[in-house]
């Protein structure tokens, strides 16, 4: 838990491991490949000034946004070659609806 943290904030902090499974436990560091406790991560954010923690969320929002753009555009790829490999073909919303029903 961070001290002094604002009141009622210490249970929202200790209730992140259940909340959000083990997963959320660790953040991993794709440069370094070391890993860092969340609420280590958290105490580390804590002591910078609001400026730094509003320059940290600019920067994860980016990397966040980069991330997702890559993983559309990948996706992107794969239906292009299936559609080309014939693996599917054009369909209308309906159809698509009809099938996932059936």
């Amino acid at each position: 838990m961070i001290a002094d943290s604002p009141p009622g904030t210490a249970a929202v902090e200790n209730d992140l491991p259940e909340r959000y499974g083990e997963t959320m436990k660790n953040v991993a560091s794709t440069e370094t490949g070391s890993v860092t406790g969340f609420g280590e991560a958290l105490e580390a954010a804590e002591k910078l000034t609001s400026d730094e923690q509003e320059t940290l969320i600019d920067i994860l929002n980016r990397r966040l946004a980069d991330r997702r753009g890559s993983e559309l555009a990948k996706d992107i790829q794969e239906a292009q070659q299936e559609l080309q490999s014939g693996g599917c073909g054009p369909a209308t919303a309906d159809e698509v609806i009809n099938e996932i029903l059936s």
